[in-house]
């Protein structure tokens, strides 16, 4: 079992925070901006208001991804966040297809540093802490100033109920960082890496790199919310198409909770009913001591990617166990 700080309990009961070290930001402007990445990501850019954002993807022409990432519609510009994938990549990529569009790409990631804070209390913290008292809705986005710095703090919980993601200047992120080291005394808590992957995991939200990958579709990787299946073509949009309408995925991306306290290791091949067939593998897996249970995301192929599909594998200490896909860990 791992070993667990304060910040693992704050989030559930008060609020935790995180610097986000792997934390890309890239800034799409030019008066062609929105019809071109309209025409590029995978979820809808015309129908977004000002300072609101949603989630989405750049795919290959194939339907892979090349990122997944959230973006914000600014007064002249539009922010992109991606945690986790390779910016460069993603730059490059959106980039190759700019031919005559007045548009340009810029990589901010030197220039803000990103917080997360996460849990019941976080809006608190945040209108504490920098001054924004409430954002009218998911996903939405303030501009501000604290102490001097430039700052955007958005709505986007994903490890606790409600939270927020900042992006602060980065000659503020000192300041910031030991402004929230100091509400240690009202019980907000720094979280630990081992704890936002625990964290993440109980909420089965895939990890960049382990349980997505440029292999990835985003259908397979649950996605869902990061597609418009209304909005005109983008690239690799047929194939999107085609697994919702007609053929499936082959694979999906599940939660599986498996009897016992010590955890299988990710990597691990999934069985049925004894079988020496793989019907999938382990993605990520650990010890929630929330849920009492070994819990992992696991990658199986779609005939068996259902509620109460029993599976099979070996644990960390060579043992032979039974885990129940469900749909929901904490519902």
């Amino acid at each position: 079992m791992m070993l667990l700080t304060g910040g693992y309990e704050a989030v559930q009961s008060r609020a935790g925070w995180l610097e986000v070290k792997n934390a890309g930001t890239v800034s799409v402007g030019g008066h062609d901006r929105a019809d071109f990445l309209h025409n590029m990501i995978s979820n809808d850019v015309l129908g977004l208001d000002l300072l609101e954002g949603r989630r989405g993807t750049l795919l290959t022409p194939t339907g892979k991804m090349v990122a997944e990432f959230h973006y914000y519609r600014l007064p002249d510009s539009f922010l992109f966040t991606l945690q986790g994938w390779d910016v460069d990549h993603f730059v490059n990529i959106l980039g190759s297809y700019i031919i005559v569009d007045d548009v340009t790409l810029e990589v901010w990631t030197e220039r803000f540093a990103s917080f997360s804070i996460q849990g019941a209390s976080s809006g608190t913290v945040v209108e504490d802490l920098i001054g924004v008292r409430s954002i009218p809705k998911p996903a939405r986005a303030t501009r501000g100033n604290w102490q001097g710095h430039e700052f955007l703090a958005i709505d986007r919980p994903d490890i606790g109920d409600r939270g927020y993601f900042l992006l602060i200047a980065q000659a503020g992120r000192e300041a910031l960082r030991q402004a929230l080291v100091g509400l240690h005394g009202q019980g907000i808590e720094e979280v630990t890496p081992a704890e936002f992957s625990l964290l993440r995991l109980e909420r089965g939200c895939p990890l960049a790199g382990t349980d997505m990958t440029r292999d990835s579709n985003p259908l397979e990787a649950g996605l869902d919310d990061a597609i418009s299946l209304e909005k005109g073509c983008y690239v690799g949009q047929e194939v999107i198409a085609k697994a919702t309408h007609i053929g499936g995925m082959p694979r999906r991306l599940v939660r599986v909770r498996f009897e016992g306290e010590i955890a299988v290791k990710a990597g691990s091949t999934l069985q049925v009913n004894g079988s020496e067939r793989s019907i999938g593998q382990v993605t990520s897996c650990n010890w929630s001591p929330r849920l009492g249970a070994v819990i992992a995301l696991a990658r199986l192929r779609s005939r068996f990617a259902h509620e109460g599909q029993q599976v099979e594998t070996a644990n960390e200490a060579g043992l032979q166990v039974t885990g129940t896909v469900v749909n929901d860990f904490l519902g």
